[in-house]
């Protein structure tokens, strides 16, 4: 089960059987499930380190996080929020957790559960969150029609209090909500895609906040990503079509309507109802979509034909592509997440000073001989049975942190030692 490199994540809006499945793509066969959360909510689906699935209950202000090898969700810690969750995203640090809940946007420290700012400038529900890949800034699309920037440092930055941060850019340029947003690579270098109910894909430069192309199509655009080197767009629309639109030469005019000739030879047809998710796997070759129609869909991206079609008990809520994690399959395996219960307020009454984090580590982190003749390299215990010890809270006063310091320059004395001994015995077996 474990040897096919890249799996699929699916969630759907009934929880009669799980709430999240894992399937390997490559034959439709149910891999894992993931049980106790509920259906799953839109765009709510995502990772924390690789190790753990958290997701946004569609009902309930809850959030549930599961082991990647386990299929019971974490219980000792609580995740309940002010409202429901409309959309929500990781950072890429996985430090923090942003989400959509209503027309407002908190954000989560996950390691101590604070609230650390409610960004409050769409004025209708916020649909979708995605960062970018560097995790500096993420984008949000709302039910008014508007798509903001957001600079994560500006956001956390000034804590404990409800935050009158502006966004870095705001685009009002779609008439109708935003049902969808893709960022490419390049931080906030990126491209940005959207998708809107008023049928049209916008892509925008991020850095400066202009609009480079609007692409027109004759239905409501419900989905849409791109591939890996960001030349060919797929737009699943409302009446369960998947069109396949090349950038690559991009038009002469800023505007471009999607003609009949053009939808003819680029067109994927299998889906009854709308689309609701897009995603395109690591090599490029295979499209999977969900829909309303309850059913996941992958296809053959170089001649359109269809795969394999995965039966769902409610229409598709997420689908996405991960490669596989090491220790999916492995339940002797223990993962432990830090986390606290989240806060459902900013509090303003907290003191930084006493604040404390808890951290990880190992037994025998490393041990470095500094001898031409007797070289022993880190010691690392990654045996099944070792696990993560909880280091005790460390209080961040003055001491603590002169200890941090101390500990910092012997490291980068260390690793110093480490260069010059690799350095002199390459040079010497040359």
């Amino acid at each position: 089960m474990a040897d096919a490199l890249e799996i699929a994540l699916t969630t759907d809006d009934n929880d009669q059987l799980n709430s999240v499945a894992v399937w390997d793509v490559r034959n439709g066969t149910q891999l894992m499930q993931y049980r106790g959360g509920g259906a799953v909510a839109k765009r709510s689906l995502d990772l924390i380190k690789g190790k753990f699935i958290v997701t946004a209950n569609n009902v309930k202000p809850l959030l549930y996080i599961w082991p990647i090898n386990s299929s019971d969700t974490i219980q000792n810690v609580k995740f309940v929020l002010p409202a429901k969750v409309n959309s929500l995203a990781v950072s890429n640090d996985d430090d923090f957790i942003v989400a959509g809940i209503k027309e407002n946007i908190y954000v989560w420290q996950v390691c101590t559960g604070k609230m650390l700012a409610m960004l409050s400038k769409h004025y209708q529900q916020v649909n979708c969150i995605k960062f970018t890949d560097d995790g500096s800034h993420f984008v949000s699309g709302g039910e008014d029609g508007q798509v903001m920037i957001w600079s994560l440092s500006a956001a956390v930055g000034d804590r404990y209090r409800v935050s009158n941060l502006e966004p870095l850019h705001s685009f009002s340029d779609h008439a109708l909500p935003v049902t969808d947003l893709w960022i490419g690579c390049g931080g906030l270098a990126a491209i940005l895609v959207t998708a809107s109910k008023d049928r049209t894909c916008k892509l925008y430069d991020m850095a400066s906040g202009t609009i480079l192309l609007s692409l027109v199509f004759q239905e409501i655009v419900t989905a849409i990503t791109l591939d890996r080197i960001e030349c060919n767009l797929f737009v699943g629309t409302s009446l369960g079509n998947i069109y396949h639109h090349r950038l690559q030469p991009p038009p002469r005019t800023r505007e471009y309507h999607i003609t009949d000739a053009d939808k003819v030879n680029n067109k994927f047809s299998g889906h009854t109802k709308a689309v609701t998710c897009l995603a395109v796997s690591l090599d490029e070759q295979t499209l999977m979509s969900g829909s309303e129609d309850t059913n996941v869909i992958t296809w053959n991206i170089p001649s359109r034909s269809l795969l394999k079609t995965i039966p769902h008990k409610g229409a598709i809520t997420n689908a996405i592509f991960i490669t596989t994690p090491q220790a999916m399959f492995d339940r002797e395996v223990k993962l432990q997440l830090i986390a606290k219960n989240f806060q459902r307020m900013i509090n303003s009454a907290d003191n930084d000073e006493n604040e404390t984090i808890e951290v990880m580590h190992t037994h025998d982190l490393c041990s470095f001989i500094n001898d031409s003749n007797n070289y022993q390299h880190a010691n690392y215990n990654t045996g099944k049975n070792s696990e993560p010890q909880q280091l005790h809270a460390v209080n961040e006063n003055k001491s603590d942190v002169n200890d941090l310091r101390l500990e910092n320059e012997r490291l980068k004395r260390i690793n110093k030692e480490l260069f010059d001994f690799s350095a002199k015995n390459i040079m010497t077996s040359n």
